[in-house]
């Protein structure tokens, strides 16, 4: 099974991209072929004038993250909170998708630096999905204090801020997600999809 990581952070060397890595030594872990995409490495114009334009430098950007998503059976995707909402750079990646993602599984990782972390999934779960077709699976992950966990990949038993259980409650999550992959296929396989006639929803 192939899988895609997506860090949702704009900022260079953030809490979200050791999160999302994080993933990704779990998912390889459990023998799924993974890769990661962090969003502040691709900055992706916010102008969508140059994808629609075919503009080259946009597309030696966007092709290849294109083609991760589109292998993709499954994705996990990392978000901070900032000021409590989402990271633009997720809305603005989905806003170059054209049913790469569509009927297949995301699971939601929220981080914050404190206790915060809830709105950004409720934000995605309520406004990503509705043209691209995202399936985000009720599971969902909330790292707060995320300074404090998650700085080593085994878990970190004595922490007092939950490294431990975090990290066992991601691995189930993560469970979770790859059997949604394999029933999604399976819906996908159908014939019933028809996003050409169909490209959005209502």
């Amino acid at each position: 099974m192939k899988l895609t990581v997506i860090c949702a952070n704009s900022r260079k060397d953030s809490e979200s991209l050791k999160v999302a890595k994080w993933f990704k030594g779990a998912i390889g872990n459990d023998g799924q072929t993974v890769n990661l995409i962090d969003l502040h490495v691709s900055q992706l114009p916010l102008e969508l004038d140059k994808l629609w334009d075919e503009d080259p430098d946009t597309m030696l950007i966007w092709n290849p993250i294109k083609d991760a998503l589109t292998a993709a059976e499954a994705y996990v995707v990392v978000t901070p909170e900032w000021n409590g909402m989402a990271n633009p750079s997720f809305f603005n990646l989905v806003d170059y998708t054209d049913g790469e993602m569509a009927y297949k599984p995301a699971l939601l990782v929220g981080v914050s630096a404190s206790r915060g972390g809830a709105y950004p999934i409720a934000q995605i779960k309520g406004f990503a999905s509705k043209n691209t077709h995202i399936d985000f699976i009720p599971e969902h992950v909330l790292i707060r204090d995320v300074e404090k966990v998650f700085n080593k990949f085994e878990p970190e038993e004595e922490s007092k801020y939950g490294d431990a259980y975090l990290k066992d409650r991601s691995k189930y999550a993560l469970k979770v997600l790859y059997e949604y992959a394999k029933a999604l296929k399976g819906l996908r396989d159908s014939g019933v999809i028809d996003h050409k006639t169909y490209p959005n929803g209502m």
